[in-house]
């Protein structure tokens, strides 16, 4: 969850990828990472609708003007939402170098609030909870629609404001862990440094299944391949760093939509399978049709270890853990404040608290208990 959207993607082994993405309404049939994005972010907007309705996004305040808090004359937003519910701190945004205008969020808040015949906080909590529901359809949408029970996985959260909102989502889709990595606000930037380089290729081979012989098929894998590999080596990587997977389209006889499932052997009992998970059924007496042969090419990017990297020791001079106001179910509550550098492998933060750093705030529910791992990263769960 960043400042405009939320993306969600389901990672069950390996990540999805698709060929009917979506992006701003219009089919890309490429292949891409399958991953599902709302307007649903720090900077969406709340406002009310002809019908009186509290709504939030899909259009998002940016960066200019930004958030009323930011001070340039902004909308009220998610991110003014936390700041009236003392979620984020006004003083400690950015480890307190970019102060953030709360009289700003209440004035905007509070007029959305007037508009609306609600308490400020009534009006806060609720934009807070229309921009979780929006997010929690979104991970329904590549969980159950896709054939997986959301409660089978945990829920990785990052983004600047992905903590703020981690716990609220996972209970709502049964989840009872939450994972929020180390530097979550730059989480998406690391990850494009450290990134393999991929190569999609695929060729359309229209026939039976009986009719597609191995020998067929490894030739024609064989050839695109060939194609990805000179693309690969011409991007400066190296052969013994190229290694390819490979998968395919198919369907039954008559059908005008396809699955795609890795290729093995058996990849006909793969699909049938598949079909059955995604539709909740399967016909294994109907013909299979082979529509297209897939191809990843992946190029393996050298990096150094990342768990030295990353590996934290608490810090010899720690501040002592302070308190804050936070309203949660519309109660006044005190959360403890916790720094996220300070924390030890053996810490145990208890909500209502906060767990702030630089580029983003964890927020630790009441009932919840969270905690730092050896590598930095929080682990939170329900409080049993």
């Amino acid at each position: 969850m960043g400042g405009t959207s939320t993306d969600v993607c389901l990672i069950d082994g390996e990540v999805r990828t698709t060929g009917d993405a979506i992006v701003a309404g219009h089919p890309a049939r490429i292949p891409t990472i399958d991953i599902h994005t709302v307007g649903a972010g720090g900077g969406s907007i709340a406002w009310r609708d002809a019908g009186g309705a509290l709504r939030v996004g899909p259009a998002s305040a940016g960066a200019v003007p930004g958030p009323a808090c930011y001070g340039g004359g902004g909308p009220p937003t998610v991110t003014d939402a936390n700041l009236v519910l003392g979620r984020i701190i006004a003083e400690r945004f950015l480890d307190g170098r970019m102060s953030l205008d709360r009289t700003a969020s209440l004035q905007a808040i509070g007029d959305l609030a007037r508009s609306l015949g609600l308490s400020m906080h009534g009006a806060a909590e609720g934009i807070v909870h229309v921009a979780e529901v929006t997010m929690t359809r979104a991970v329904r949408v590549i969980s159950l629609n896709r054939g997986h029970e959301p409660a089978d996985f945990a829920l990785l959260a990052f983004g600047g404001a992905g903590g703020l909102h981690a716990a609220a989502l996972a209970g709502a889709l049964g989840i009872d862990r939450v994972i929020i990595p180390k530097d979550p606000g730059v989480f998406s930037a690391f990850g494009m440094t450290v990134a393999d380089v991929l190569k999609d290729r695929a060729a359309t081979i229209l026939m039976d299944a009986a009719s597609a012989s191995h020998d067929l098929l490894e030739n024609s894998y064989a050839g695109i391949e060939a194609s990805c590999m000179r693309d690969l080596q011409d991007d400066g990587v190296a052969r013994d760093d190229i290694f390819f997977s490979r998968s395919l389209d198919a369907r039954y006889l008559g059908q005008s939509y396809e699955i795609n499932v890795a290729y093995s052997p058996g990849w006909v009992d793969a699909f049938h399978e598949a079909h059955r998970r995604l539709y909740g059924y399967e016909r294994r007496g109907q013909t299979v049709e082979l529509v297209a042969l897939r191809v990843r090419g992946v190029g393996r990017v050298k990096s150094t270890d990342g768990a030295a990297n990353v590996r934290r020791k608490a810090s010899g001079e720690r501040r002592e853990a302070s308190s804050h106001r936070v309203i949660h179910d519309q109660t006044e509550m005190i959360a403890h404040l916790h720094e996220r550098e300070t924390l030890g492998p053996d810490t145990v933060v208890t909500g209502p608290a906060l767990i702030l750093e630089s580029g983003a705030t964890c927020y630790v529910p009441p009932g919840w208990v969270a905690g730092p791992d050896a590598f930095g990263h929080i682990h939170m769960k329900v409080h049993r």
